[in-house]
């Protein structure tokens, strides 16, 4: 679902990308083989909604994406 997310978004098809990245999220798929790390898919639905104006929903996955990647980073 991740590359069907990533082709969604190279095609401009945001809103689908973002439906995609979403249902892995809510899966808890990240860093399940083939998805990446979890702050990877925070961070592609960041700029996917920035790049739709929604700047409030943006800044919170960023967020978020930063607070993942500094817990990867402690534990590793």
């Amino acid at each position: 679902m991740k590359k069907q997310g990533n082709a969604a978004f190279k095609a401009g098809d945001y809103p689908r990308a973002i439906t995609l990245w979403t249902a892995l999220i809510n899966a808890g798929a990240g860093g399940e083989p083939g998805v990446g790390p979890a702050y990877v898919l925070f961070s592609n639905r960041s700029e996917a909604n920035r790049r739709l104006g929604n700047h409030a929903d943006a800044l919170g996955d960023a967020q978020r994406a930063l607070d993942l990647l500094a817990e990867a980073e402690a534990a590793a």
